[in-house]
């Protein structure tokens, strides 16, 4: 190569390493320009509820914090509040001084609330008479109804309330059975895919198990809100009573409820017997096959007292 050739090669890579040089140091030096810019914008205003939204304030042409603002439509799912599901039981008992007219206080005041009386169990003993009641409210006048049914009462032996909050329970039956109805319908998809017999059969077995639990959760669902429906008392009333001795029976009462007796237990022996002839039998034909052997067994035996004289007069 001839010098004068090397010297223009060697100019022009200069130039162009001169060139790539400068245009680097202006990008550098613009950016740290930029970067100086953004850390001397003053502080942004303290958040006001009269300050307009981002996409308001993203609009402004002399606002100078609308290029560093991200605007972003986030979708929030909106959850429904669960009411809370309580389950509300009284545990009431006291005594009353006129028995008869508290039962029918009783009786319209829970008919008069819209309530009704389930089951009632009267009993009487020697020195009180009692009632039971079992009543069902709509939970809304169940506490209404608790003041007026203890009205009657001059002696309060207990009263308990209590509510027992399952709202977490019900909610989680909820969910589980959503989740089991989800997958439900997902196997009815694969059971219409299915080709083969023993696919079919799988995909079946599958779906019984399934729709059992969902029988067994819908109904325990059930269960549970029959139970936030209905609030429940139980209530029982008593009156205290003159002590009261039983009436004796009379002599011939007493003789006739005895020969009742002995004629019910002559019954129940014959009874017995013919229930037992089969045990009967085989003890008959026990005794019988004794007596024969114990006879053959004397008919054996040699008559030592007449054979004696004989063996007298011999000798």
């Amino acid at each position: 190569m001839q010098l004068p050739q090397f010297f223009y090669a060697f100019g022009i890579c200069s130039l162009l390493l001169i060139i790539a040089c400068s245009n680097s140091g202006s990008s550098f030096a613009d950016k740290q320009e930029s970067a100086v810019a953004l850390e001397n914008l003053p502080p942004p205003p303290a958040e006001d509820a009269s300050r307009p939204e981002s996409g308001e304030a993203a609009a402004e042409p002399n606002n100078p914090y609308a290029t560093r603002q991200v605007v972003s439509a986030v979708s929030t799912a909106q959850v429904a509040p669960i009411s809370p599901k309580i389950i509300k039981t009284a545990d009431i008992s006291y005594q009353v001084d006129n028995y008869r007219q508290a039962c029918i206080h009783i009786a319209n005041t829970v008919a008069n609330m819209g309530g009704r009386v389930a089951t009632e169990r009267e009993t009487r003993s020697a020195h009180s008479l009692n009632n039971q009641f079992v009543i069902r409210i709509d939970p809304s006048r169940f506490d209404s109804l608790v003041e007026r049914l203890v009205e009657p009462a001059i002696y309060i032996q207990h009263k308990r309330i209590n509510s027992e909050d399952i709202t977490e329970q019900f909610v989680d039956l909820e969910a589980r059975l959503t989740t089991r109805r989800a997958v439900e319908e997902r196997y009815i998809a694969i059971l219409k895919q299915a080709k083969t017999i023993k696919e079919i059969l799988d995909v079946e077995e599958q779906l019984r198990q399934i729709r059992e639990d969902i029988d067994a959760a819908e109904g325990k669902l059930r269960y549970l809100k029959a139970r936030i429906g209905e609030s429940t008392i139980n209530l029982t009333i008593y009156e205290e009573l003159p002590y009261q001795r039983m009436p004796e029976q009379s002599f011939f009462g007493r003789l006739a409820k005895a020969f009742a007796e002995g004629w019910h237990g002559l019954l129940e022996i014959i009874l017995g017997l013919v229930s037992a002839w089969s045990f009967l039998l085989m003890l008959a034909l026990a005794v019988w096959l004794l007596r024969r052997w114990w006879k053959k067994r004397q008919s054996a035996r040699p008559n030592t007292n007449t054979a004696a004289p004989s063996e007298r007069n011999h000798s």
